[in-house]
């Protein structure tokens, strides 16, 4: 359950960490 719970806020932490890189990303790529 814990094992669980961890895995779930690690997957949710990894997507919002890409969602905010390819934000980045995209906004350099605009600004050039």
């Amino acid at each position: 359950m814990v094992y669980e719970h961890f895995n779930n806020h690690f997957h949710g932490y990894v997507v919002e960490t890409a969602f905010r890189f390819s934000k980045l990303l995209a906004s350099l790529h605009l600004s050039k």
